[in-house]
């Protein structure tokens, strides 16, 4: 979560390694982006999704993205198991 002019870069950044803080998690995908005028807007919101109530409707975005994908691309049964 954060504050861009240009989603792709800021994502690829992240997806190749550049910011420390998310390497070990990549890949990354977004879920979510929203437009702002002004970058003060854009803060006020990124705050708001931070912090209180907010943080329930960030996982629940996530589990909804990752439920999709598993149903999408479901795991592969493990050959091993049959032995």
């Amino acid at each position: 979560m954060g504050q861009t002019n240009d989603c792709e870069a800021r994502l690829e950044r992240h997806n190749r390694g550049y910011v420390t803080s998310t390497r070990p998690y990549r890949p990354w995908v977004m879920i979510q982006r929203e437009q702002f005028e002004t970058r003060g807007e854009a803060m006020k919101r990124e705050h708001w999704y931070k912090t209180g109530t907010e943080h329930r409707r960030i996982k629940k975005l996530i589990a909804e993205y990752l439920e999709a994908k598993r149903l999408l691309h479901p795991p592969k049964e493990d050959a091993r198991k049959g032995l």
